[in-house]
């Protein structure tokens, strides 16, 4: 995500996504994709085949990843710190139409991001707004640090986050909530994506025919686990454009469960006890998953968040986060997984387990 500064004055600052990175590159990547199928399509006409395949499949995974980089990375339009509500309010569309807001309660300070990992490999600088949890807001991003410490301070000349709360909580409707028998029920459909998951399909089968086209070269115990993973992202894919399904959580005052219902319905539960903290990661453009983190992972998100984390060690934190437990949510909206977040803190406490 990346977000320029719109407007600042005293008491409020606008941030707008600035989608020119994401269209470049998606730019780029459809020009090379065109390129390649104009490359297939003049090999199965002039003939012979050989080299037609790869190129085809080559060609597929290239364009499907184009439009998906181009039409489906879709951050909040807008981002607000308002100190008159004493909150950060998320907009998707519109600037006068909020979606979501976070109180300035839940953040410990405005600080400056120094040597941020970029996409393209390059580093960046950018402005950080720190929750209490550790997770950080990357709301504005440079490729200067003069310009970064700049951003940060225009910020801290503005905006008060000692600012109390006067702002009306957004409660999402793609939420339902309520209390059954000593446990509370949050349960909301996971919504389909049909051009995303066509072209997830579409990715899986172009790498799918490049596989197949370097079966001499590639092992046998290697070729056919990762062939039947491909055809298996294809087919579960499109599986879900016509088998809806729909995400249940349960807490009571020992464990929370996590069901998905429906077609390939799976279950998650976990000791209310060991669950010391429940992050969305919004600096994360893909990320659409609420982590549910004991007390040493929270402590070790938070180092790696901060920059504090041994370098060395960053296979660990890879390790941690595939490991760590994790509800799904199937393609929601930012807004959407802050209010699901603020809504699990919430019924975590309700049920005597208070968490970051």
């Amino acid at each position: 995500m990346s977000y320029s500064i719109q407007d600042a004055k005293p008491g409020l600052v606008a941030f707008k996504d600035s989608p020119v990175g994401r269209n470049i590159l998606g730019g780029c990547l459809l020009a090379v994709g065109l390129l390649l199928s104009l490359g297939a399509l003049a090999k199965i006409l002039t003939g012979p085949l050989a080299g037609g395949p790869p190129l085809i499949g080559m060609s597929i995974l290239i364009l499907s990843g184009s439009i998906l980089v181009i039409t489906q990375i879709r951050p909040p339009k807008f981002l607000l710190l308002d100190d008159a509500k004493g909150a950060l309010i998320i907009c998707e569309k519109t600037m006068d139409q909020p979606t979501a807001l976070i109180p300035y309660s839940a953040f410990e300070e405005i600080r400056t991001a120094r040597g941020l990992p970029s996409r393209n490999r390059r580093r960046t600088f950018g402005v950080d707004l720190v929750k209490k949890d550790g997770v950080r807001y990357a709301i504005f991003e440079t490729r200067t640090l003069q310009a970064a410490e700049e951003a940060t301070a225009l910020l801290k000349k503005n905006i008060d986050l000692r600012s109390q709360d006067n702002a009306s909580r957004i409660v999402s409707s793609t939420f339902r909530r309520e209390n059954k028998n000593d446990a509370i029920k949050i349960e909301w459909r996971m919504p389909v994506r049909v051009l995303r998951t066509i072209l997830s399909a579409a990715m899986a089968t172009g790498f799918s025919i490049l596989l197949i086209e370097s079966y001499d070269s590639v092992p046998v115990f290697l070729f056919w686990p990762l062939q039947i993973f491909l055809c298996a992202i294809a087919v579960l894919s499109l599986a879900y454009l016509f088998y809806p399904r729909k995400q249940v959580v349960t807490i009571d005052r020992i464990q929370l469960k996590a069901e998905v219902t429906g077609i390939f319905a799976k279950q998650l539960i976990v000791p209310l006890s060991e669950i010391a903290s429940v992050q969305f990661q919004f600096a994360a453009a893909w990320e659409d998953t609420i982590y549910l983190l004991n007390e040493h992972e929270t402590a070790v998100m938070r180092a790696y968040q901060e920059g504090t984390l041994d370098p060395q060690r960053a296979l660990e934190i890879g390790k941690m986060m595939l490991q760590a437990r994790r509800i799904p949510s199937g393609g929601l909206t930012a807004s959407e997984m802050i209010s699901l977040e603020q809504i699990l803190e919430e019924t975590l406490t309700d049920q005597g387990r208070a968490v970051q």
